[in-house]
């Protein structure tokens, strides 16, 4: 059955991973209490989330080029990812990764598993063979997506998400759909066209056989950054409560 995606793309921490890839790195680099630290100020919101990713960055600072790549690789993962992404492609589908991550981490998943692309995250960058400190650290799945539908030339209605997480769910009123891959919480799993649960990424590609594409709604907005704040900032803002959205999709 053909995939009738123009475009897939893919979140990288608790999506490809099996808990979020910078774990295994802080331990690695005796940094488990850092890493501890602003995870904790995330959840509370004492820290933004580039605030937080850019703590989660400086973490390797200085760590050479083939260390780091070690530790990418050292990092526990579902199955079946490199198998999925040469399968969608084989459908004459474009895979990407949209991910909070930047350009080492994006690279070496792409270079690893057969991703055509990655975008989302800014900040990151090898410097003289090492990790060098982070700078102008964001994180911006909306700015992403955009950077990948110009790539690849394809309109957002012909995009599907794959992810388990809010950012990725508050990306659904502007794609052609969302899979909720192993999801946390209630909410991501509200907003998804689909859910997937297990550790095998290939359990995937048959759900995006039989998707069928929402159609395009006029004035579409990602949902509110946090899913606490969803419902009613989203109302004010103009856009779609997770309860209400997808029923002016799937309506008519």
């Amino acid at each position: 059955m053909a995939v009738p995606w123009s475009l897939v793309t893919f979140d990288i921490d608790g999506t490809l991973t099996t808990r979020h890839g910078w774990w295994p790195i802080a331990q690695a680099l005796g940094k488990l209490p850092d890493y501890n630290r602003t995870n904790r100020a995330l959840r509370s919101g004492r820290e933004t989330e580039d605030v937080h990713l850019e703590k989660l960055f400086a973490l390797a600072t200085g760590v050479s080029r083939s260390r780091f790549e070690a530790l990418l690789a050292a990092s526990p993962r579902v199955a079946g990812i490199e198998e999925t992404v040469r399968s969608l492609r084989a459908e004459g589908t474009h895979v990407a990764l949209l991910s909070h991550n930047a350009g080492p981490v994006l690279d070496w998943y792409r270079r690893a598993f057969g991703f055509e692309a990655g975008s989302g995250g800014w900040g990151l960058a090898y410097a003289d063979g090492h990790v060098a400190a982070p700078r102008e650290v964001r994180a911006d799945k909306v700015r992403g997506l955009a950077d990948l539908a110009a790539r690849f030339r394809v309109p957002y209605r012909s995009i599907c998400h794959v992810g388990d997480a809010w950012p990725d769910a508050r990306l659904a009123p502007i794609l052609g759909g969302f899979v909720a891959f192993n999801p946390k919480g209630e909410a991501v799993a509200e907003v998804a066209d689909a859910v997937v649960r297990g550790r095998d990424l290939r359990r995937v590609v048959p759900v995006l056989e039989r998707l069928v594409p929402r159609r395009p709604v006029k004035g579409a907005r990602p949902l509110a950054e946090s899913s606490n704040t969803a419902n009613g900032a989203a109302r004010a803002s103009g856009g779609w409560s997770t309860s209400s959205w997808k029923r002016s999709t799937r309506s008519g």
